[in-house]
């Protein structure tokens, strides 16, 4: 949306217990609209990296922040993002921008060192999808959460029929 067409939303909606997530397209269009709403922010894609959290910790332009492993560039830089977004108590969203049982193991990992009253969401990827792209060993649903996997690396015995053969092997 436009600034003017997400001011009307949260005005529309300013008295409905909702969340507006990153309703315009660039950073500085969201902070225009945050400080004209006393609505619940979420940021997602204009998020990506250290500086980025840093800069709406500055604005204080959200209160979650969706972190996406692919999106940061990897586990360790989500996980550096997690670690940042805690010792600044911002809450936060852990997920991917897709994926299946692989991802969700990793979402797992991520997600559960986030302290738990930042904890706002999680996804479970693997739940989605028809095609299975491993067995996550020990993960189960418990009040709402999923557990961390059990067993070595992520907690994730890959399907190897479904995902074809490997196109690099290290030995």
């Amino acid at each position: 949306w436009t600034v003017h067409q997400a001011l009307r939303i949260c005005s529309a909606v300013k008295d409905i217990d909702v969340y507006i997530e990153q309703p315009c397209k660039t950073y500085r269009e969201c902070v225009s609209v945050r400080n004209k709403t006393s609505l619940p922010f979420v940021l997602d894609e204009v998020v990506d990296d250290i500086h980025s959290i840093l800069n709406q910790a500055t604005d204080n332009c959200a209160d979650v922040v969706n972190i996406k492993i692919s999106k940061f560039g990897g586990l360790t830089k989500a996980k550096q993002a997690i670690e940042l977004c805690s010792e600044l108590g911002v809450a936060m969203t852990v997920e991917d921008t897709w994926g299946g049982d692989i991802n969700t193991a990793a979402i797992l990992h991520l997600s559960h060192a986030v302290p738990p009253k930042l904890q706002f969401t999680s996804t479970d990827f693997n739940s989605y999808n028809k095609v299975s792209t491993g067995k996550i060993a020990g993960a189960k649903m418990e009040n709402g959460r999923m557990t961390l996997p059990l067993g070595v690396g992520l907690g994730v015995e890959p399907a190897w029929g479904n995902l074809g053969s490997p196109v690099l092997t290290i030995q």
